[in-house]
């Protein structure tokens, strides 16, 4: 494996690593380390400055996103972020859809149903 540069902790996956090396990097940085590297300044602000065409693209498909800091997901919540690897442009196109708000009832064969009343035909359902 290279040796790692800065802008080896890129938010977004450059391609500049082939993906199983990425996922070493991000997976393997020491918890202390992390911390410094978020709160160095990467907020909000950044994050809406380098995406914010990106969320806004899938908001108005009904992704819900929110302002907590990423730490803040990661550590409190153990998840709540999305770490975009290419599914924001196909939600953005409306090659795959998204339904927020409602929680799954019961699963039919090729249907799934909502507790909102709702039933949406699916070839594949992703939970997260």
């Amino acid at each position: 494996m290279r040796a790692l540069e800065i802008t080896d902790f890129d938010h977004n996956w450059s391609g500049k690593y082939p993906i199983d090396e990425q996922d070493l990097i991000n997976g393997s940085i020491p918890i202390n380390l992390l911390l410094k590297l978020l709160n160095s300044g990467f907020n909000d602000r950044t994050i809406e400055a380098i995406d914010g065409e990106m969320l806004e693209s899938i908001r108005e498909k009904g992704f819900q996103t929110t302002n907590t800091p990423l730490w803040e997901l990661i550590f409190n919540r153990g998840g709540g972020y999305i770490n975009d690897q290419g599914i924001a442009k196909h939600i953005a196109s409306g090659a795959v859809g998204v339904k927020s708000g409602a929680e799954i009832q019961s699963l039919e064969r090729g249907t799934i149903v909502l507790t909102d009343g709702s039933r949406l035909e699916a070839d594949a359902i992703i939970l997260g």
